[in-house]
């Protein structure tokens, strides 16, 4: 027994001694770049998610996609444009009414748009689908986003004069064309989002984009929103055969783990630049925790996202992204209410979570404006920081502590020398016992002493 007690006081001693190696050292004066546009997220307030929680967050950007899901007579072409077969030049057959309604609350809250044309997909269980098929006439569907385009952005059919630059070509038409569904390909069959070969996409994507870029040669017009990655030089190989070079590339990826997600963005970057593509900004549009696609992945996920391991996990990948610089433009998939993919809003409850605080301290990383370098010391391979300078000198971080393994529990004990000219910070601290608290870890010859659980997040300002 007595052994067995020497050995336990050992390893705690051989703990403590680690956990005092384990140091974050902000390095104030080592600017980076521009803290970025992490945090966007997909659809616009609506429901619960209110404008002002928008404008409390700083969402850059909100991805107009499966606004049909969630908002009826909305976004989606299908439902402007009711009757393909109509005249597309004459305003009375276009309904703008619910989509007028719904743009005005996104743009009063001081976010800017990615507006995917096309339809809500994703009917799996639909007798009869609808918005995935292509549409019959891809010229004439140009012409219809002409129009769409005109209505929001240069005030055709008693419209607006927003100036949405971002215009993004249908959704994941790659995703389709691979899964056999009774011995068929399943665009032939059940499509979730394209019921068309991926040359057909192509050929949408090249009309489309000439079309609108003929007739706004402003916009900022990209696609193809692939799900996967085994049509990317496919499409950029394409395209630079007919003369297309997008404005931005847009992708989408589920990880568990944000390393994963940074290892697909340095992919994509190195495929753009080798097309010639090295001014095509990279948006990943769509994303957020997953583990696989079957029930039993897909129900552990969905625990997941709206869990503080979630928000751990949303920290943690915009934590990573900033600091590879492989990336423009992320929107978290999403902040539509009422689906189980909005981590930051609890729609049973009607209240903000874990998630939702993670978009609000990135607003004020992004208010500070400027990225400074951070060095990390000891066994902190499961800590994500990130340090930001703001004209003025001060000083404010986002660390995050993520952990996938859930057998993990030990806590893990962070040292933080106080930046120079700040002795009193202020720590705002979310783990599974709270929720952007403010939490008074003691400060001791002149560090910040941090104990995390695994799956914590806090957000430092250093007075």
């Amino acid at each position: 027994m007595k052994q067995i007690v020497n050995i336990i006081f050992a390893l705690v001693a051989l703990c403590s001694a680690l956990n005092a190696q384990n140091r974050v050292t902000i390095c104030q004066d080592e600017a980076l770049r521009p803290i970025g546009m992490m945090n966007g997220v997909g659809g616009g307030p609506s429901g619960i998610v209110t404008k002002e929680l928008y404008q409390a967050a700083g969402i850059p950007f909100a991805r107009l996609h499966d606004i049909g899901n969630s908002e009826r007579h909305c976004v989606e072409i299908m439902n402007i444009f009711r009757d393909f077969d109509a005249d597309e030049t004459k305003a009375e057959n276009y309904d703008f009414t619910m989509t007028d309604f719904y743009i005005k609350k996104i743009i009063d809250s001081g976010t800017k748009i990615i507006w995917r044309l096309g339809n809500t997909g994703h009917e799996p269980t639909a007798v009869k689908k609808y918005g995935a098929w292509p549409p019959k006439d891809f010229k004439k569907w140009a012409r219809i986003c002409e129009h769409i385009v005109r209505h929001y952005n240069n005030g055709w059919a008693d419209g607006f004069h927003y100036n949405i630059e971002y215009w993004e070509i249908w959704n994941e038409p790659d995703g389709d064309q691979k899964p056999i569904v009774n011995g068929k390909p399943r665009y032939q069959v059940s499509p979730h989002s394209w019921g068309g070969t991926i040359e057909q996409y192509f050929d949408l994507f090249e009309i489309t984009f000439k079309h609108l870029k003929k007739t706004h040669p402003n916009l900022k017009i990209g696609g193809p929103a692939f799900a996967g990655m085994w049509a990317n030089e496919m499409f950029m190989e394409h395209m630079n055969k007919v003369g297309v070079k997008p404005d931005f590339y847009s992708w989408h990826t589920y990880a568990r783990n944000p390393e994963r997600v940074v290892e697909k963005g340095a992919i994509i970057r190195e495929q753009l630049d080798n097309h010639g593509w090295n001014d095509v900004i990279s948006v990943l549009d769509e994303w957020n925790y997953n583990t696989t696609w079957n029930e039993v992945g897909a129900k552990y996920s969905r625990e997941v996202r709206r869990s503080v391991k979630g928000a751990a996990f949303v920290a943690s990948t915009m934590s990573a992204m900033q600091n590879a610089a492989n990336t423009d433009i992320l929107t978290y998939y999403d902040f539509r209410p009422n689906t189980s993919y909005n981590g930051a809003f609890d729609k049973e409850t009607t209240k903000e979570t874990w998630t939702y605080y993670v978009f609000t301290a990135w607003k004020k990383l992004r208010d500070y404006g400027t990225q400074v370098k951070v060095d990390l010391e000891g066994d902190l391979k499961d800590i994500y920081t990130i340090a930001a300078k703001s004209p003025d000198g001060k000083i404010c971080m986002l660390l995050t502590r993520y952990n996938d393994d859930d057998s993990v529990f030990q806590d893990k004990i962070i040292n933080i020398p106080l930046p120079d000219g700040h002795t009193e910070p202020m720590c705002m601290l979310s783990d599974k016992y709270h929720m952007n608290c403010l939490y008074p870890f003691p400060v001791k010859d002149g560090k910040l002493i941090l104990t995390l659980e695994p799956n914590s997040v806090v957000f430092i300002l250093f007075n």
